[in-house]
């Protein structure tokens, strides 16, 4: 779980730079070569009642489908909120197609068991950094 956070805190520190840096010029030359992914956001589902070991399976087999991903190079980037409200988590999605995103995303403990349901949305980034295809390096 600690590395979904440092991936989170990495690519948004990227981000920032990004941000400032395009602020001050005008954008970027290669926006032809942008790439499309899919920004998933894991919102309160309607199946919320799960006694504490239900849900402990559940958090154990979402967690471990997270990482499963991060390590075939599908996630990029990945974490909670902590502001309380109806938003759970974050991630993007590497996938080719909003069926294939779906198609992951189905396989998912805490979306099958309700606990968890999404909103998906396609969102064009650079493909470089964390945002390179393929697995993880290092």
């Amino acid at each position: 779980m600690k590395s979904i956070f440092l991936l989170l805190a990495i690519a948004f520190a990227g981000f920032t730079a990004t941000a400032q840096n395009d602020k001050k010029s005008d954008p970027p030359k290669r926006i032809d070569e942008a790439r499309l992914y899919w920004v998933v956001i894991l919102l309160r589902g309607p199946q919320r009642d799960q006694d504490s070991t239900a849900l402990s399976n559940i958090q154990k087999g979402h967690v471990r489908f997270i990482d499963s991903l991060y390590l075939k190079g599908k996630i990029k980037v990945a974490g909670p909120f902590d502001d309380k409200s109806n938003w759970e988590e974050l991630f993007i999605l590497d996938a080719a197609t909003k069926d294939e995103a779906e198609k992951m995303l189905q396989q998912d403990p805490a979306i099958k068991a309700k606990r968890l349901v999404y909103e998906l949305h396609p969102w064009y980034t650079m493909p470089t950094g964390s945002f390179r295809p393929g697995k993880p390096r290092g």
